[in-house]
């Protein structure tokens, strides 16, 4: 089956953008590859921890659709992690110039966590009541059109560090890892061009034409409006505007370089300029914009993979949890108003709406997946409304018992 969301893979095209970016940066700053620092990566690769594997499978037409039923999550939500994090929490973006570095030495490009997408999609069916399929889809849809962005702005660096003999995305990247999340402009942007994935297209160079549906627009909206930092910008209308997201991040790139007697500040500030001008270029909500790229730099080279951190021959989900007791104490009796009925193996609590919900017995430090769902569902509410409320609430602890009593799902 031909992949329908990604552009054709060409490794050819993807191995010369490792060769030509390691031949600019060496000229520029011959020890620059002596480095391990892999800085281009968000902490999402770094929480999975010690290992035995890692698995990493390139997609391509052959490996689509992929399938995820040998993952069966027990506990854990997407919607948590990347309420923490951001979206970069379920895929990441690695920089060709970090080829050799950890996680997945000898790839780069965009890499989905594959336990994490099918955490989403499990959640994302509860919510919406969609297929596994359109779930799937989707998702996919919008994680490419956020983390192509991160591509796009190595790939700007890269040009214009091949003229002005200075590095630039290294120390980008260093300096806004400095930052707050508040800051990291260049996710506000990216989340905008996720959400454009989800909008109506034409086909073009490699992308078959697409719109999602309402549904899945609605609930993409409402994760990126829980996202963390600058992440929730995406929403923004003026994510493009010079003063807002867009002109921040023309700032920000420059920033990073050390003024010296070689880079003066009137240069750096030229800079800028050429970078927010050529971010115009990609135009509002169109995520495969690329007209500002050298023919040899285009999107549709960015190679795009599943990863797999294994233990133990399981695989690793490194994800968000909920405690038990959490549920219990905070959740069912502070939040909904849970009253003990009944104590058997089992306790029972009627909460607010009349409802009669059983709370599982603690032989699981952690609640399992579907025994939230049941306790959500009873309650009314999706699993956007269950974390956003843990949040609004610091974990059931203000603003309790809930205002609003929803009929159960």
């Amino acid at each position: 089956m031909r992949n329908p969301i990604f552009p054709k893979p060409n490794q050819q095209a993807s191995e010369n953008i490792v060769n030509v970016a390691k031949a600019i940066e060496v000229a520029i700053a011959p020890s620059v590859l002596d480095s391990h620092s892999n800085d281009s990566l968000t902490n999402a690769a770094r929480e999975f921890g010690e290992t035995d594997e890692v698995k990493v499978e390139p997609i391509n037409e052959i490996q689509f659709p992929v399938d995820l039923d040998e993952l069966h999550p027990v506990s854990g939500s997407a919607i948590g992690d990347l309420m923490d994090k951001g979206f970069d929490a379920i895929a990441f973006y690695k920089s060709f110039r970090h080829i050799n570095c950890h996680p997945a030495p000898g790839y780069w490009g965009i890499f989905y966590i594959k336990p994490r997408v099918a955490l989403l999609i499990n959640e994302m069916m509860s919510d919406t009541g969609l297929a596994k399929d359109e779930c799937l889809d989707s998702i996919l849809r919008f994680l490419y059109g956020h983390e192509i962005y991160h591509y796009k702005i190595d790939a700007i660096c890269l040009q214009k560090e091949a003229f002005s003999n200075y590095l630039i995305y290294r120390p980008y990247r260093n300096y806004v890892n400095s930052l707050s999340i508040a800051d990291w402009y260049e996710e506000s942007l990216a989340n905008h061009y996720g959400l454009a994935a989800l909008e109506s297209f034409n086909s073009h160079r490699g992308f078959d034409a697409y719109e999602a549906n309402q549904v899945v627009k609605q609930f993409m909206n409402e994760l990126v409006q829980m996202s963390p930092g600058a992440y929730r910008l995406g929403l923004d209308r003026n994510v493009i505007s010079l003063f807002g997201p867009r002109g921040l991040l023309a700032k920000q790139i420059v920033q990073g370089c050390p003024t010296t007697n070689a880079i003066s500040q009137a240069s750096l500030k030229l800079l800028e300029s050429t970078f927010f001008q050529q971010l115009l270029l990609e135009g509002y909500k169109n995520f495969k914009g690329d007209r500002f790229l050298a023919a040899e730099l285009s999107l549709t080279f960015c190679p795009v993979n599943w990863i797999t951190w294994y233990k133990n021959g399981s695989a690793v989900y490194a994800s968000k949890t909920v405690p038990l007791k959490e549920i219990k104490e905070g959740f069912i009796k502070n939040y909904l108003g849970g009253e003990q009925k009944r104590l058997t193996d089992h306790e029972y609590f009627k909460i607010d709406n009349g409802e009669l919900v059983k709370v599982p017995n603690g032989h699981d430090k952690d609640i399992r997946l579907y025994e939230l769902k049941n306790i959500i569902e009873k309650a009314g509410m999706q699993n956007t409304e269950f974390w956003a409320a843990r949040n609004l609430t610091n974990k059931w602890k203000k603003s309790v018992p809930r205002e609003v009593i929803k009929s159960a799902r």
